[in-house]
């Protein structure tokens, strides 16, 4: 267990953000490539009672489909990014919940599952706790792990 390996849900996650906010700007420019205008017209049989329509259409049906192919290719990557995480996330959790030590554990699950900074960890940790306090135990406890060669 290393700092890497403890972070990938946290990327994961970036990464899955970072794709959402891409399919939002594209289905924001899609927007760009519609129109929309009124008409009027009459009915065709008596009497004639004259009515305004509203058509919508694609402007540019070339930049349209190229930004849907763009949205389904973000989709994908999003969904993949998002099964990646589920499976990081398992693994993650299998890891700390294999730690023998209780507030070692608390720890990891602060910083590394709910994603919270060092302040919020010790806030969370309680007592008189420190920022500086749980991430100095949390770089002992990996030092130590990496150290000794093996995974707890």
């Amino acid at each position: 267990m290393n700092k890497k390996e403890l972070s990938q849900v946290y990327s994961l996650n970036r990464e899955a953000e970072m794709y959402r906010r891409q399919i939002d700007a594209l289905e924001a420019a899609l927007q760009g490539t519609k129109g929309a205008a009124t008409v009027s017209g009459c009915m065709p049989l008596y009497p004639y009672t004259r009515r305004t329509i509203k058509v919508e259409g694609v402007i540019d049906e070339e930049a349209y489909s190229n930004i849907k192919a763009k949205i389904r290719e973000y989709q994908a990557l999003l969904r993949l990014s998002q099964e990646k995480c589920e499976i990081e996330y398992k693994r993650l959790t299998r890891e700390i919940a294999e730690v023998d030590d209780s507030f070692m554990r608390q720890i990891l699950t602060y910083r590394y599952v709910s994603g919270l900074s060092w302040g919020q960890v010790a806030a969370c940790m309680g007592g008189k706790n420190t920022a500086s306090g749980v991430r100095s135990a949390h770089d002992r406890f990996l030092q130590h792990q990496s150290g000794e060669g093996h995974r707890k």
